[in-house]
């Protein structure tokens, strides 16, 4: 990872500081556009000092709201206001909600978590903040019927590791780049061993037809 002036020692805390500011230099070509590009730098913060407690932030938040409202065929929100207006149109009168919510969590087994790896996520920073979702629970807070139309209201909570594996860095992309050997060795190695973490992120959404 490379040296002070030859000859000269440096303190423990001294190599962290260097290591944590390359690492935060070399974020920058993975996240120099758009409004969540100072995101990366929190999270490497949170990686140096949060000791492993979980990360929170509204402009995740934000993104994650925006990434689950695109309209993509296999997504779970499009799945389930599709397996709704298709029992909708089949019985406007009645609508027996516990047949819908069978319905809807037996076609989401078929559905593909939000990911954050798109052209733009590649140097907007979310590319590396968040990359893909590693869990999500969506609960139906409200559903409302009205004479010609329905509406519902679902919270989304979702969940990704900011952390790297030996997978990772076998990885021949991840292992090109200085930035993850450097996040790899201070996680990993036994001197150093910075925790790794979850960042939690959640949304509100209504759907509906009139």
């Amino acid at each position: 990872f490379g040296s002070s002036t030859s000859g000269i020692k440096i303190s423990h805390r001294e190599c962290v500081d260097i290591l944590f500011t390359e690492m935060k230099e070399l974020a920058g070509m993975f996240s120099f556009y758009g409004e969540y590009r100072f995101l990366i730098e929190e999270l490497i913060g949170h990686f140096r000092y949060g000791n492993g407690s979980p990360f929170y932030n509204q402009q995740l938040n934000s993104a994650f709201h925006k990434r689950i409202n695109k309209n993509i065929k296999d997504s779970p929100l499009f799945i389930i206001k599709d397996c709704i207006q298709i029992e909708f149109k089949k019985n406007t009168r009645k609508i027996y909600l516990p047949t819908i919510l069978h319905k809807i969590k037996t076609n989401l087994l078929g559905s593909h978590l939000a990911k954050f790896n798109n052209l733009e996520d590649r140097i907007n920073g979310l590319g590396i903040c968040v990359h893909d979702i590693a869990a999500q629970k969506i609960t139906l807070t409200n559903f409302q019927k009205y004479a010609i139309g329905w509406s519902a209201t679902l919270h989304f909570v979702a969940q990704d590791h900011f952390g790297l594996d030996v997978a990772d860095i076998k990885n021949k992309l991840y292992r090109e780049f200085r930035f993850f050997r450097i996040w790899f060795f201070l996680q990993r190695h036994r001197d150093f061993a910075f925790k790794p973490f979850f960042t939690n992120f959640n949304t509100i959404t209504r759907i509906g037809s009139y």
